[in-house]
């Protein structure tokens, strides 16, 4: 199943201005667009998969003339050569990226598997699929990716992230903070959840998964059998933007009386973020990568 993607898909997904595209087009003849019968330029995967390669190199430093000159073995070469000296992920980010789109699992386990087998299990979380799950969100908020690609793709992650946690041998640090994990009422976006749920485990911090959809009102219970230090949610589609100051002042009301501090971050907490009024209890932050720095994940 080919995938078919505009100039401004490939310029969101290269970092390479739409009209740089153009005149590479031109005058190096890196990619060609193909015209549907009303004379509308479109690109296939074969198209993206060279302009990542490319991008990376021009990135880099390297001249687009030279780059132009390379055969795609060669091309492909450079790229894992220059990535790997950097300690970057590039061909894994680029092999995962192009996955997704042509709807290949076969293709994800294989790239998946390949960064396991170069960098370790904890480095392919952290750092290469840690990477995937912001870029993908930053495509989600462009209109990049749609709903079949965040299904397919999502539902892949979260089975690695499942079987990573169950996987996980490292025994919870008595002095440890105890960490609650979940998802607001109605939010049922868990991989950067899942996430932050493997990073603690594996730094032996003890965790209690809640999960999805979970409504505030539960959390005393939840507190009363366990007296967790942390709670930490991800707000990527509930509650809205306009409603986060509804909910932080519910959970405020609520639960003032109990020493939790909270640790939200997502895309939903732009306007909160902003205004900087939220109880001195609660923490947030713009994106899991950004949550990853609180002191609770250097423990």
């Amino acid at each position: 199943m080919k995938s078919t993607y505009s100039i401004k898909d490939l310029e969101r997904l290269s970092g390479i201005k739409a009209h740089t595209i153009r005149i590479w087009e031109q005058r190096h003849k890196i990619i060609e667009p193909k015209r549907t019968d009303t004379n509308i330029r479109f690109y296939c995967d074969d198209d993206l998969r060279r302009l990542l390669n490319v991008s990376y190199l021009v990135l880099e430093g390297v001249k687009i003339s030279q780059v132009a000159s390379l055969s795609e073995d060669q091309l492909h070469t450079m790229v894992y050569q220059k990535a790997r000296r950097n300690s970057s992920y590039t061909t894994e980010l680029n092999d995962l990226k192009l996955a997704m789109f042509a709807f290949d699992e076969g293709a994800f386990n294989k790239a998946f598997q390949l960064s396991v087998n170069n960098h370790g299990e904890e480095i392919t979380f952290t750092s290469v699929l840690g990477s995937f799950i912001s870029e993908l969100g930053i495509l989600w908020q462009t209109n990049t990716v749609n709903i079949a690609h965040e299904h397919f793709v999502s539902n892949l992650i979260k089975q690695k992230l499942f079987a990573a946690i169950d996987n996980c041998t490292t025994p919870p640090k008595e002095s440890a903070s105890k960490v609650l994990l979940y998802l607001p009422a109605s939010e049922l976006h868990e991989i950067g959840l899942l996430y932050l749920a493997f990073l603690l485990k594996k730094r032996g911090i003890p965790i209690i998964s809640m999960g999805q959809n979970t409504p505030s009102e539960y959390l005393r219970e939840v507190y009363a059998k366990t007296k967790f230090e942390y709670a930490i949610s991800v707000f990527t589609t509930h509650p809205n933007a306009c409603e986060v100051d509804e909910y932080f002042g519910e959970l405020n009301r609520n639960l003032a009386d109990l020493p939790i501090k909270f640790l939200f971050c997502g895309a939903q907490l732009t306007q909160a973020l902003e205004k900087g009024d939220t109880p001195a209890n609660f923490y947030l932050y713009k994106n899991v990568a950004e949550l990853q720095n609180n002191i609770l994940f250097k423990e």
